[in-house]
């Protein structure tokens, strides 16, 4: 070779040496900028983003990426470019393998860049991978919009400056951890401390801010001290000894130790020690977690306190109590369990296996040892199985209900129970609950809500319901309508909380929406509801109503005895002075003649004859015995309103319309009399003013179809009506259904209330019917509709004028306490021939009879007399003279309920005042008689 070859040789290779030497110039440039770079920034994050910079700088690229392949997907760290990624299977797989140099990208098949400008498309791609921490493999990715832009030389430092960026992303990763393990630690709820191990004094060197609240010391205070500081255990006490000792051997451990606080509380520490080394040199430290037990120690105290006292409750407890480990081994068996299943001493003893002493029961019960190890294995398997309650008979009788339950921290409690006791009360309340079952009262029980848990099977019945599921569940109000249940809840209630028990009437609904009238007992039960007891008392108040409409007609009935006995009083006393006046009257027309005093005797029998009638009428409404009569209605008509006219005001006019013809019908006179007379003075008193009182009287012909007030109509009966009309106030419509009640009076004090319902009573009592109708304003109407029969007139009794006496030379003894009475008929008597004696004392008359009894042909009497009266005056004459003839003439209607004398001592029976004709006639019928059978007893003698 000559030298002009070698020389340029030597200049090619120096130039290959300049370019090796100013690519691995601008290698290290490129790798110490970026060492720079990453050292100076102010944070891993920045360190990265730097040696980016330097990377794209060092190559002159446009752009750089750093990613994080993890399988089949490229994370982007870091990028010069945001929104730049890799994405694709093929393109991760083509990155990692390998360096790579691309001068085309379009020539590589599955590499897709996204996220790059349109206008800026990469041709050209360098890149390098290095292995990353858990299996990843970092990437640092350069691109270029230029072909082939990037040399071999490139590739290396590519490599160089990728583990420069795996380094800062460690360094990053490592910084972010180390940060979020302070974050954690310090901001902990558990109090944690580390301890320099290197240092023979163990300072604290790190305390978080648990640390500072559990111990009440700052870490100012703390850090640099030995934790010993906060230490009161005792310094011999076997965990404090126990703790030196780890430490110094420098092993984990957990300990209990007693500490105090900065303001020398004391507290239970859990210390929970274990140490660590960290770096190259392994510096040891100590780490200690510290947690406050106080609690924890004191409920622990508590527990066996209380377990404790459990033992010593259930050696004295009525319940026999067995309690075995997980292993069957008997733990605890009280005094009572082994009362129950010993058979002899010893055999349930702490420490023997529960098979063990069952089968020394059983065999002690007399089984085969060997049968009876069996069944006591079978026993066990029972108990393990748990939550079993079981009855169980002992040889003595006695039954108990023993409870298997597994223990929650593992063993086994088995519970015996005596329920003799309780067996037997069942029973009997069995017993009881047939009895309540059976009971004709009904019988229910709600819960606390008031849902009826229970009803037996009368209360079911009594609400009209097939069966108690229809009510159970369901609130008790559904038995009462929304007042009733109000006014349970209202008035009941407040008195059963406070009292426990309430009781009353008040109707309930039955299914079908009727009601029932029951009487309620309700009983508090605290804990359970109510007990509620009712009886239908529908049958209880009728017959109440019915004893009370008796009382009000025994009542009515005793007033109306009493008004009878004052009338029958008055009109005695009356009738006497009529009898006189009448008397005297008959004795001055047989004198006068055809004088013109004659015209005046007869006004005075008329108005006596008046007064008598009325004086009738008196005692009749006193006596009150019916005595019905075929009667025509218009003649007891015209007399009651003879007696509404006497006392009518003269500004009321009074309408009377009757008919022609008689209207005949078998009545009671005083009937017709008190219903015309009371409804005629009712109708008098509605009218304040003038007014017209309309009565009438007429065949009823077709009959209403309406209801009556009163009573009622048969379509197949005749009928009478009378009609009492008034013009006066009216009574109001809610008044029309009350007004027939007794003593309900609209009048006031000047009303009895007794007037319109005794009208009532008549009415019903003949089978009429009463309607009314009124107006307010304008006056009242009453209709009687009078049931008729069909009545014979020729049957209808008349009577025939009597003939005038003779009483010539019969001599007659008058008993008469008022002298003027007894005058009148010695009159009466001696113008018919008669002669008379007067006698105003009775005795007087028994000496007369006794000194000549054959002497008197009849002796005439009053009853009411002073020292005896008329029966016993009669009685006594009987005994001393039985033939004599004797007429009773009283102005008392009821004189034989006043003696307990036979009316048979009396030929005849005459009121007062007595016409003179009648009692002639009267006292010739009986001496006729009386001579007649003397005639008879004288042909019989002979």
């Amino acid at each position: 070779m000559d030298t002009e070859e070698r020389l340029r040789e030597a200049l090619l290779e120096l130039a290959q040496l300049r370019a090796r030497e100013q690519a691995i110039a601008r290698e290290q440039a490129a790798v110490l900028d970026g060492l720079e770079k990453i050292t100076s920034a102010p944070s891993p994050a920045a360190a990265v983003d730097a040696l980016l910079t330097s990377v794209q700088s060092a190559i002159a690229c446009d752009a750089v990426l750093l990613g994080e392949a993890n399988g089949q997907k490229i994370t982007i760290s870091a990028s010069s470019i945001r929104g730049l990624g890799i994405i694709g299977e093929k393109a991760v797989a083509f990155l990692t393998t390998r360096r790579r140099r691309v001068t085309d990208l379009s020539s590589i098949d599955g590499v897709d860049l996204t996220g790059h400008p349109e206008e800026a498309k990469f041709a050209s791609l360098l890149s390098s991978p290095v292995a990353f921490a858990e299996g990843s493999t970092l990437i640092l990715i350069c691109l270029s919009t230029k072909q082939a832009h990037f040399q071999a030389n490139d590739l290396k430092l590519l490599e160089r400056m990728t583990s420069l960026a795996a380094q800062a992303l460690r360094s990053i990763r490592l910084f972010e951890r180390n940060s979020l393990l302070a974050e954690v630690i310090d901001g902990s709820s558990a109090s944690i401390s580390i301890a320099d191990a290197g240092d023979p004094a163990l300072p604290l060197i790190y305390v978080n801010e648990a640390f500072e609240i559990m111990s009440g010391y700052s870490r100012a205070d703390a850090l640099g001290t030995n934790c010993r500081f906060l230490s009161v255990e005792p310094p011999n006490s076997q965990e404090r000894t126990r703790l030196r000792q780890a430490v110094k051997d420098q092993v984990p451990g957990v300990f209990e130790v007693r500490n105090k606080r900065a303001d020398g509380v004391e507290f239970w520490n859990r210390l929970t020690l274990y140490p660590v080394q960290v770096g190259r040199d392994k510096r040891p430290y100590l780490v200690a977690t510290q947690e406050d037990i106080t609690h924890t120690r004191e409920a622990q105290a508590e527990r066996d306190a209380a377990r404790t006292q459990l033992m010593s409750a259930l050696a004295g407890t009525r319940e026999g109590f067995l309690l075995l480990d997980e292993q069957g081994i008997i733990q605890v068996a009280n005094a009572r369990f082994r009362d129950f299943f010993e058979t002899s001493s010893g055999q349930w003893t702490p420490g023997r296996s529960f098979v063990d002493a069952m089968t020394g029961r059983l065999a002690g019960l007399g089984q085969d040892r060997n049968s009876a190890r069996k069944d006591a294995r079978v026993r066990f398997d029972q108990l393990t199985a748990g939550n079993k309650d079981r009855e169980e008979l002992l040889p003595d009788g006695r039954i108990l209900l023993v409870n298997d339950t597994a223990v929650p921290d593992g063993g086994f409690v088995s519970v015996a129970t005596d329920i003799t006791t309780i067996k037997a009360t069942e029973r009997r309340l069995a017993e009881r609950m047939v009895a309540i079952d059976s009971a004709q009262d009904g019988v229910a029980i709600t819960d606390g809500d008031g849902r009826f848990v229970y009803l037996n099977p009368s209360h079911v019945t009594m609400f009209g319901y097939d069966s108690a599921l229809d009510l159970i569940g369901r609130s008790w109000t559904k038995l009462y309508r929304p007042e009733q249940a109000a006014f349970l809840q209202e008035e009941a209630m407040p008195v059963l909380l406070s009292e426990g028990r309430w009781r009353g009437d008040i109707p309930g609904i039955r299914r079908d929406g009727t009601e029932i009238m029951q009487d309620v007992s309700l009983t508090r039960l605290d804990g359970v509801g109510l007990i509620c007891v009712t009886r239908d008392i529908s049958d209880r108040l009728r017959g109440e109503a019915e004893r009370a409409a008796l009382r009000d007609q025994l009542a009515q009935s005793q007033r109306q005895e009493a008004i009878g006995q004052l009338a029958a009083g008055i009109a005695h006393d009356f009738n006497n002075v009529l009898a006189v006046i009448e008397g005297s009257a008959h004795l001055l027309e047989a004198d006068a003649g055809d004088s013109a005093a004659l015209a005046h005797v007869q006004r005075i029998l008329s108005a006596s004859e008046q007064a008598k009638n009325l004086v009738a009428r008196m005692l009749d409404f006193g006596a009150r015995v019916s005595e019905k009569q075929h009667t025509d209605l218009r003649e007891p008509l015209g007399d009651a309103i003879a007696l509404i006219k006497s006392g009518l005001p003269a500004q009321i006019h009074l309408s009377v319309q009757t008919p022609k013809d008689a209207i005949i019908a078998e009545v009671d006179t005083t009937d017709i009399i008190q219903v015309v007379l009371n409804l005629g003075i009712n109708a008098r008193d509605a009218m304040t003013s003038e007014g017209t009182l309309s009565i009438s009287l007429r065949h009823a012909g077709s009959l209403p179809t309406e209801v009556p007030a009163i009573g009622r109509l048969d379509p197949d009966r005749a009928y009478a009506l009378i009609s009492i009309e008034d013009t006066g106030t009216g009574i109001p419509e809610q008044q029309l259904s009350t007004v027939f009640d007794a003593y309900l009076s609209t009048k006031g004090e000047d009303g009895t209330g007794l007037g319109l319902a005794v009208v009532a009573s008549i009415v019903t009592g003949i089978d009429g019917a009463l309607f009314v109708a009124s107006n307010v304003g304008k006056g009242s109407r009453f209709d009687v509709y009078w049931p008729l029969r069909h009545v014979d007139l020729e049957q209808v009794p008349t009577t025939a004028l009597a003939q005038p006496a003779r009483l010539d030379g019969r001599p007659i003894i008058i008993v008469d306490d008022d002298g003027p009475v007894a005058e009148i008929m010695a009159a009466a008597l001696e113008r018919a021939g008669a002669e008379t004696a007067i006698c105003t004392d009775p005795r007087d008359a028994i000496e007369a009879i006794k000194d000549d009894p054959d002497h008197w042909a009849l002796v005439i009497t009053d009853f009411d007399m002073p020292v005896m009266n008329g029966a016993d005056l009669a009685q006594k004459i009987q005994v001393a003279c039985p033939s004599k003839a004797m007429i009773l003439c009283t102005a008392l209607p009821d004189w034989q309920g006043r003696s307990r004398v036979s009316a048979d001592l009396f030929a005849r029976v005459l009121q007062k005042p007595v016409d003179p004709d009648l009692l002639v006639a009267t006292v010739s019928s009986c001496l006729d008689t009386s001579d007649s059978e003397a005639d008879n007893g004288e042909n019989s003698d002979r």
